[in-house]
């Protein structure tokens, strides 16, 4: 009998465990694609910045004097 309990206790643990990721699961997969989304517009945001600093003519580097020694 305590074997049969026991069988029973697990399955309703598993049972509810199901009911409960089958109730997240919508909730997760907002997140997961919001997640998502915000990277791919932080990658496209990032390739425009890119393209656009690449795009710009260059511009020479400022150089810097040079000690001359006297001796």
């Amino acid at each position: 009998m305590k074997n049969m309990d026991d069988e029973a206790a697990r399955a309703e643990a598993r049972s509810k465990a199901k009911a409960e990721r089958e109730r997240d699961a919508p909730l997760a997969r907002a997140d997961y694609e919001a997640a998502q989304t915000a990277a791919l517009d932080n990658l496209a945001r990032l390739r425009a910045e890119r393209l656009a600093r690449e795009s710009e003519p260059a511009r020479p580097k400022a150089s810097k004097a040079r000690k001359t020694g006297d001796g």
